[in-house]
């Protein structure tokens, strides 16, 4: 969680997602990966919305699995 900077934070300075982004906004949120031979942002439970309608409107910023 927040090892990489917010690709849209940093283009726009704002994020429509600020509160449950995954992403760093700004270098001081940045964290170091605990395992770098992990993914960073596994997921281990399938997104409802995703499942559901085949579509989520969180995309890349969405806490589960598409």
């Amino acid at each position: 969680h927040k090892t990489r900077l917010c690709r849209e934070f940093m283009q726009k300075g704002t994020c429509q997602f600020e509160r449950i982004c995954s992403f760093a906004h700004g270098r001081d949120e940045l964290r170091s990966p605990f395992d770098t031979s992990k993914r960073w942002n596994y997921k281990t439970e399938l997104c409802a919305n995703y499942l559901k309608l085949g579509r989520c409107k969180y995309m890349e910023h969405c806490l589960f699995a598409h």
